[in-house]
């Protein structure tokens, strides 16, 4: 029996093929953090407009630390920078494990590839998360970081990314 969705909401200002897809590759792959500030205005403007009041803790979606070691720097963090430091809180959600790249795997296997690959060392205390991430797609990974904050007490998870990739209608 699948479990319910446990992000309490989504919300992206951009579909993820309208030109926000060009930014996030410029940002993730060819390293031009320079892009991270603007996109993170952006993120900030959109979470004040639609999110007023609705979080108490901002945590960015962590990357293995061997892609961290070869990008150098973790993509949803560098969005989170426009937010007040004192909530923005990277170390509340860790990655476990090395996992595959979400890229190009369908949506069950996206999802079997981030199975226990996410712990959260803190009590959350009945907070309201809010969760950023550069893109969602089929949305594992977002679902896989909210079952477990929800599981150390987070009330709610609301997913604030940049862009969203439109499903294919199956008409």
């Amino acid at each position: 029996m699948p479990t319910p969705n446990p992000l309490t909401s989504v919300h992206a200002p951009y579909l993820y093929e309208t030109g926000a897809d060009e930014a996030i590759k410029r940002l993730k792959f060819d390293r031009i953090t320079p892009l991270a500030e603007p996109l993170s205005l952006i993120l900030k403007h959109y979470a004040d407009k639609h999110l007023p009041n609705k979080y108490d803790l901002i945590i960015p979606v962590p990357i293995a630390r061997a892609r961290l070691s070869e990008r150098g720097f973790n993509q949803a963090l560098l969005l989170a920078q426009a937010f007040p430091k004192s909530i923005v809180h990277p170390n509340y959600l860790r990655r476990t494990r090395y996992t595959k790249p979400q890229v190009g795997l369908n949506a069950k296997d996206r999802l079997t590839n981030l199975k226990d690959a996410f712990a959260c060392p803190h009590p959350l205390n009945e907070a309201r998360i809010l969760l950023i991430d550069d893109v969602i797609t089929t949305g594992g990974t977002a679902i896989a970081c909210a079952e477990e904050l929800t599981k150390n007490g987070a009330s709610e998870v609301h997913l604030l990314t940049l862009a969203v990739q439109p499903q294919p209608s199956n008409a």
